[in-house]
């Protein structure tokens, strides 16, 4: 038999992919025959400008696409592109400069060595819009998990073996949260960037599980907490501490409702944080939650509320609330 006799035709229906892919077997021959006729044999460029001829070609299609994203700076970008480059600069070397001249090679590398590093640093440095983090989302992510990385390790104190990541709402004020895309996408890519706690959990062993939050709310049930800001600075704090200054802010906005909620949830919190942490960070946080808790009492004190102002009926509820949380944390 011969391989003809061997053949079998491949099962095609509405669309015969068997040509389909004879046609693509044939095209990709021809283009190695082309190639083979450029590329270098026996040592030497076939036809030096038709391979520049193709390599300026090839990096123009490449990198044309990309051209009008301006602000899209990416190294992938530069990778195809390239590879036409280099074919065009090579043929270019090999039929323009004399063997006696090819040490200038090593100037070229060197050149073209830090034309590289001067876009490449410029890629990492191009601005994401109102925040002055860097856009290469790469660069960003890397940067913002080693600066969280860093602080948390800077705290001296064992992190709790559940914790608490609460984005920057859980210090804005209630009445204007940060719901924008940007903030959005910023909370997402901070957690991204540590792997949804894979990251922290890897270099602090003693934490088994991590949660992020966008805010306070009554899904946070951990009296120990750590915010974050999209640059990566953290800082930690009981949630008792913060749920009081959510009630500040809810009380000096007149909204008595959402300040009976924050104080309920502040005094629920002061009990856990006495109860369920020790050593010197329990005294440090219940100083926290004094100090600010007294801090409220003081400003009240002197407050003068005008005639008909919905605070008025809650005012006393409110300095008891903080009375008690002050004398609870002493």
């Amino acid at each position: 038999t011969t391989a003809d006799d061997d053949y079998e035709p491949r099962p095609h229906g509405d669309v015969d992919f068997g040509q389909l892919l004879d046609q693509f077997e044939q095209e990709q021959a021809s283009l190695q025959e082309v190639i083979n006729t450029i590329i270098r044999r026996e040592g030497k460029l076939e036809s030096p400008p038709a391979a520049a001829v193709v390599g300026v070609g090839l990096y123009t299609a490449f990198i044309a696409p990309v051209l009008p994203l301006a602000t899209h700076a990416f190294h992938f970008y530069l990778y195809l592109p390239l590879l036409g480059l280099s074919c065009a600069l090579g043929a270019a070397w090999d039929g323009l400069v004399p063997p006696r001249g090819r040490w200038v090679a090593w100037l070229l590398g060197g050149w073209v060595a830090l034309q590289g590093a001067i876009t490449a640093r410029g890629m990492e440095t191009v601005p994401l819009r109102e925040t002055g983090l860097p856009f290469m989302g790469s660069v960003r992510r890397a940067q913002v998990a080693g600066r969280v990385l860093d602080e948390l390790h800077r705290m001296g104190t064992p992190l709790p073996e559940s914790l608490a990541m609460l984005g920057p709402d859980a210090l804005s004020p209630p009445t204007r949260p940060d719901t924008t895309q940007l903030s959005a996408f910023l909370f997402n890519d901070v957690a991204g960037a540590l792997d949804e706690g894979t990251g922290i959990r890897l270099r602090f062993p003693e934490v088994k599980r991590v949660d992020f939050f966008g805010d306070l709310g009554p899904w946070l049930d951990r009296p120990d907490v750590v915010v974050f800001d999209y640059r990566g600075n953290v800082t930690r704090a009981p949630a008792a501490a913060l749920y009081l200054r959510r009630a500040l802010l809810e009380w000096e906005s007149g909204n008595v409702a959402g300040t009976a909620e924050a104080i309920g949830r502040a005094e629920q919190m002061t009990r856990r944080w006495l109860s369920e942490t020790g050593g010197a960070w329990r005294r440090e946080g219940a100083e926290m939650i004094r100090s600010d808790a007294e801090a409220m009492l003081e400003l009240e004190g002197g407050r003068i509320l005008p005639v008909g102002d919905p605070r008025a009926a809650a005012r006393g509820a409110y300095r008891g609330a903080l009375a008690q949380i002050a004398a609870q944390a002493r």
